[in-house]
C-alpha cells in the first residue's frame, strides 16, 4: 500500500475501532465480570504502548466497559480485553461487541450525545468520557487525530444539548418526585416528614433542602443515629422512630421511602385532617391504603411519579431525528478535517519545492538559508495563491497526481504573466 493509500481519511477510518460490553446487552452482573479496575486499565493501557499503539482509551461506567483505540484489527482490543482482565474468551465472544470505521464513529458521538445511555438524554457519561481520555492522555495515548475525534464527539454533544430538548426534563425517581411536589405542594411554609434514609430517601432528602428552603424539613429513620447524622450534615431537623406518629400527625407533606415488607405508616397516626399529602415511594406500598380514605389526605405512589418519567422520555425520543442530524453534520465535518489534515504534509512538501524554485540559483546552493527573506514579495504571493488552490483541489479531488501537476502549472504560468 502507498504513502497516499495510507493517508487516505477512509483508511485511517477503517483503523478505527471499539470493543466492550453494556447496559444493551448485558445485564449487572454479567456487567461486572469485565468491569475494569484502576490496577488492570494501567495494565491495559501499558500493554498498549508496548504493543506500538498510538492512541487508546477506556470508557469504564456502570452501564459499559469499552475500549476504543486507532489500531490495525478488532482482534488487538480483543485480547488487550481477555488478557489483562484475565476472563474466559468464550464468554467474552458471546458478550462483546465489535465496531469499526463510520459504525464506531457513530457509537461515539452516540454516547458522547447521551444517545446510547441507560437513559435516554442522559449527560452524566460526557464527564467520564472527559475522564477516560484525559488519564489515556496522561499515558501519551491520545495522539492528534484521536483527540480531534473527540473533540468532535463534544462538540456534537454541546450542540445536541444546546440546540435540543433531549436532556431537558426529569428522569429519576427522586426527581420527579421532587418536580411533582413543586407544582402540586408548592415550596413555602411547609412541614415536611422524610421517613426513610434508602437510595431515594438520600437523594430526596439532599434536593428538599435545595428547593424547600422556606419549609420545615424533618427526617426519620428507623435507626436513629443514621436520621441524626444524615439531619446534622444536611442541616435540617430529626426526629426519634418512636416518635413517627406525632411527626406523622404535624406534617403537611409525608414523604415515605423505607423498605418494611408491611405499612410503616398507619391509619391511627391521623387525628388532625388537615390536608396532608403523602408521597409515598417504597414498593412494596409502606403508607397504609386505608389513609386514603380519611378526610383531606391524599397518597400519591411510584406509579403517579412514573407519568412525570413517561413523559419525559416521550419528549426525549421525539427528539432524536434532531440530535441524530446534528450528529450527521458535526461526523461530516471531522471527515473535512481529515481530509484536509491528511493532505497538509504533501501541500507543505509542495509549498518548500516552490520556494526553492522562486529562489536565485546562488541561495538554493546554502540549504540552511532556505528562507522567505530571499523570494521577491510578488513570488510569495504567487506560491501562497498556488498553494490555497492545490488545497482546494485536494479537497474536492481525490485524483492527487493531476492536482499537484495543475499546480505546478498554475505557478509557471503566473510567473509567465509577471
Amino acid at each position: 500500500m502507498n504513502l497516499l493509500s495510507l493517508q487516505n481519511p477512509e483508511h485511517i477510518l477503517s483503523r478505527f475501532f471499539l470493543c466492550g460490553i453494556s447496559h444493551l446487552k448485558t445485564d449487572a452482573a454479567t456487567r461486572s465480570v469485565f468491569h475494569i479496575n484502576e490496577t488492570e486499565k494501567e495494565l491495559i493501557l501499558n500493554t498498549a504502548k508496548a504493543l506500538g499503539i498510538r492512541s487508546l482509551f477506556i470508557l469504564n461506567t456502570c452501564n459499559r466497559t469499552e475500549i476504543y483505540a486507532y489500531v490495525a484489527d478488532e482482534s488487538v482490543l480483543q485480547n488487550l480485553f481477555i488478557e489483562c482482565k484475565k476472563i474466559d474468551s468464550e464468554l467474552f465472544k458471546q458478550k462483546y461487541y465489535s465496531k469499526t470505521n463510520k459504525e464506531a464513529l457513530q457509537h461515539l458521538f452516540e454516547v458522547a450525545a447521551g444517545l446510547n445511555s441507560q437513559i435516554l438524554g442522559d449527560f452524566e457519561i460526557l464527564a467520564q468520557l472527559k475522564q477516560a481520555v484525559a488519564f489515556s492522555k496522561q499515558q501519551n495515548l491520545i495522539g492528534p487525530i484521536m483527540e480531534r475525534t473527540i473533540n468532535f464527539a463534544l462538540q456534537a454533544s454541546k450542540k445536541v444539548k444546546t440546540n435540543t430538548s433531549l436532556s431537558t426534563g426529569t428522569t429519576s425517581v427522586s426527581f420527579a418526585a421532587i418536580d411533582w411536589l413543586k407544582k402540586n405542594a408548592g415550596t413555602k411554609g411547609k412541614k415536611i416528614a422524610l421517613v426513610g434514609l434508602g437510595k431515594f430517601g438520600t437523594l430526596i432528602g439532599k434536593n428538599l433542602k435545595h428547593y424547600f428552603k422556606n419549609s420545615s424539613i424533618v427526617v426519620c429513620n428507623r435507626t436513629d443515629y443514621k436520621a441524626i447524622s444524615f439531619a446534622n450534615q444536611n442541616e435540617i431537623g430529626f426526629s426519634l422512630y418512636q416518635n413517627l406518629p406525632k411527626l406523622v400527625n404535624e406534617a403537611d407533606i409525608v414523604i415515605v421511602s423505607t423498605q418494611s415488607i408491611e405499612p410503616t405508616v398507619l391509619p391511627h397516626f391521623i387525628t388532625d385532617f388537615k390536608k396532608r399529602i403523602f408521597l409515598d415511594l417504597s414498593i412494596p406500598s409502606n403508607v397504609h391504603h386505608c389513609i386514603k380514605y380519611l378526610p383531606n389526605q391524599q397518597i400519591v405512589n411510584v406509579d403517579d411519579i412514573s407519568i412525570i418519567l413517561n413523559d419525559t422520555i416521550n419528549k426525549r425520543t421525539n427528539e432524536i431525528p434532531a440530535a441524530q442530524k446534528i450528529l450527521e453534520e458535526t461526523q461530516a465535518e471531522f471527515v473535512a478535517w481529515l481530509n484536509h489534515h491528511t493532505h497538509s504534509p504533501m501541500v507543505k512538501d509542495m509549498k518548500d519545492k516552490l520556494i526553492e524554485l522562486s529562489m536565485p540559483s546562488r541561495v538554493c546552493e546554502m540549504a540552511d538559508m532556505m528562507e522567505y527573506n530571499f523570494i521577491s514579495p510578488q513570488d510569495e504571493i504567487t506560491i501562497n495563491k498556488t498553494i490555497s488552490r492545490l488545497a482546494i483541489n485536494l479537497r474536492n479531488n481525490n485524483e492527487k497526481g493531476c492536482q499537484f501537476i495543475d499546480a505546478y502549472n498554475h505557478f509557471f504560468s503566473q510567473k509567465v504573466s509577471e
